[in-house]
């Protein structure tokens, strides 16, 4: 029997089709179940595929840890872990297009700082001295895992000034159009990173959401940035007891790292894209 076959007795649903492949290589699936014709999108990886496998239990990590923040206002509907033939399978509510796919130009990012503002004020809490700095140093961490060796990025930025927060709210990596649906009734985010703390400075996530959309050239990518570091220069440093200084480092720093992602991945297709990449990231702490 195929898997897509036992996920319908499990769930109750019809298969409708494979959708593109998960960047690990996961089998990623559209079902209707059957009680209440919702479209459901099923994450399945391979046992013998480890990539795969390790995506996903990340992403169930992630989504669980976000929960507990009380980030669930961002996440899929329907969010559950079944499993077939003893592997676990990542089910959920079918989001729709990405804001990448559909392209909908600034209305999309006026919705989206609107309702990432919303998820901000209701994740928000009070941090101590010894954890101010905790999602800027996961967010370091995770650009130094994907830089070449040798760089000294990152001991600029440590060099460079003040991080600390008197309050922290939900900050999630890799938030970017790829991984973002947004509509006037609110927002979902997909396929999260295994972090430390999902907790931290929320312009880290913006200032990668931003540098992406540009490089994709997204329509109206220009001004839907301004909307969203606007949102942040405004509203974060009160909500977040900080001052602007620390609230532009955010941004920067989600810049940075999606810079370093963007020259990782074309290292060897496009090794002269991929070293202007690099260059950019290094320049932003000059």
């Amino acid at each position: 029997m195929n898997v897509h076959e036992q996920v319908e007795i499990v769930l109750d649903a019809r298969y409708v089709n494979d959708m593109s492949p998960g960047h690990m290589g996961s089998r990623i699936m559209r079902f209707i179940r059957q009680s209440d014709q919702a479209s459901l999108v099923v994450k399945y990886a391979h046992p013998k595929n480890r990539l795969a496998s390790n995506d996903l239990a990340e992403n169930v990590f992630a989504y669980s840890g976000l929960k507990k923040i009380g980030a669930s206002i961002m996440l899929p509907k329907d969010i559950q872990v079944i499993s077939i033939w003893g592997e676990k399978v990542l089910v959920m509510s079918d989001i729709g297009q990405t804001m990448a796919q559909r392209n909908g130009g600034v209305k999309e990012f006026n919705f989206l700082a609107k309702h990432l503002l919303n998820v901000l004020e209701k994740t928000r809490c009070t941090t101590s001295e010894d954890i101010a700095d905790i999602g800027e140093r996961e967010t370091l961490r995770n650009i130094k895992r994907f830089l070449p060796k040798g760089s000294n990025i990152c001991l600029s930025i440590a060099q460079s000034g003040e991080n600390k927060l008197k309050k922290l709210a939900v900050m999630v990596l890799d938030f970017t159009p790829d991984n973002v649906s947004v509509n006037e009734n609110g927002l979902s985010f997909i396929d999260p990173w295994r972090q430390r703390s999902y907790l931290g400075n929320p312009a880290i996530s913006i200032g990668q959401f931003v540098t992406l959309a540009r490089l994709y050239k997204m329509r109206d990518a220009k001004a839907g940035g301004e909307v969203l570091e606007g949102m942040a220069k405004v509203k974060l440093p009160k909500l977040l007891g900080t001052k602007s200084s620390v609230i532009e480092r955010g941004l920067k720093l989600g810049a940075t790292l999606q810079y370093v992602l963007s020259a990782y991945v074309r290292r060897n297709s496009e090794p002269e894209q991929s070293r202007d990449f690099l260059n950019r990231a290094r320049d932003m702490w000059i």
